[in-house]
């Protein structure tokens, strides 16, 4: 080797050993005596409770951003509701998935056509199914007071694609494929964090 070599051998060494010198080799035991708690908060944008005076048209739009919400039981999308209808909608009737661009239009005195694209459809045990043809639904709308609500709402969700993007996560549940040798992944979607089960 020579003498150019070793001396970068050298230095090399003492590189290493110092670096090695200022690692320690014991710390003080530090008792933990609390265990923080979790925070048990809806994840996501949270929607707006109906504006006065909105026009049966942005009730329905409203009621379709709310349904994007991840709190339970959907409590700003029954603010759109008429009181029966808050009593009777159940939300967790699977998810329709709408592509973003849709038309909402009164097509008679207390009817508002809801007219989009759908995306799939997710049902309660959370399995997605594309479908991509249009959807077409009414919506019965009634006055409360000086204010519209939508007294029939279909049971389940319809939500714009991203805000499914956003609040909901592909997860993959495993079961034996039909000879019992390998498990394969079935996805599902569900609500993200620690929102719902």
């Amino acid at each position: 080797m020579s003498r150019r070599g070793t001396s970068a051998a050298l230095a090399a060494a003492v590189l290493v050993l110092t670096a090695c010198s200022t690692v320690p080799t014991s710390s003080p035991t530090v008792p933990i005596t609390q265990v923080p708690s979790r925070q048990d908060a809806d994840v996501g944008i949270e929607p707006l409770a109906p504006e006065p005076g909105a026009s049966p048209e942005e009730i329905v739009r409203g009621f379709i951003d709310a349904s994007a919400s991840s709190g339970r039981g959907h409590p700003v999308a029954r603010e759109y509701l008429t009181e029966a209808a808050q009593d009777s909608w159940a939300d967790d009737g699977g998810v329709t998935v709408i592509e973003s661009d849709f038309a909402t239009v009164t097509r008679d005195e207390g009817v508002v056509r809801l007219s989009a694209r759908t995306v799939g459809t997710v049902d309660e045990r959370g399995i997605f199914a594309v479908v991509g043809e249009p959807l077409v639904r009414d919506f019965t709308v009634e006055q409360v007071g000086e204010e519209w609500r939508i007294a029939d709402p279909e049971d389940g969700l319809v939500i714009l694609e991203p805000d499914f993007e956003r609040v909901y996560d592909q997860l993959n549940a495993y079961f034996l494929d039909p000879s019992g040798r390998r498990v394969v992944p079935d996805p599902r979607y569900l609500v993200v964090g620690e929102a719902q089960p």
